[in-house]
């Protein structure tokens, strides 16, 4: 892995929250947790997966 790539991994891995089961997940209160194309795209990502 480059440097570049090490320091991306760790500063995402430091913004990213876990549960108590190890899972990334959002917080209640993030501003990002209302966006919907999120949901498009994990639809579309699905959808993908079905055809394949």
């Amino acid at each position: 892995m480059t440097q570049y790539s090490e320091k991306s991994y760790k500063m995402a891995s430091d913004n990213t929250k876990y549960n108590a089961a190890g899972k990334a997940v959002i917080l209640e209160n993030d501003e990002w947790r209302d966006e919907k194309e999120w949901d498009e795209v994990f639809e579309l990502m699905q959808n993908e997966q079905k055809n394949t």
